[in-house]
């Protein structure tokens, strides 16, 4: 996950799981998170965090 500012997120808890299933290519989305500690993995470039709100954004064109 990426935010606009190019920052790297590697998302985990509760919310995430329940939406990874449903997940979809170029999807946009507002989330809401904390910081996370670091986990031991690879994942040096992402920041970790704990997602506590995600929803997909509907984009629309034309008028509405």
């Amino acid at each position: 996950m990426e935010l606009a500012d190019g920052t790297r997120l590697r998302p985990t808890g509760n919310v995430w799981k329940t939406y990874l299933p449903k997940q979809k290519d170029g999807e946009v989305l507002s989330i809401s998170y904390a910081l996370a500690p670091p986990s031991t993995s690879n994942y040096e470039d992402f920041q970790n965090v704990t997602l506590s709100c995600l929803e997909a954004l509907v984009m629309r064109c034309g008028n509405e």
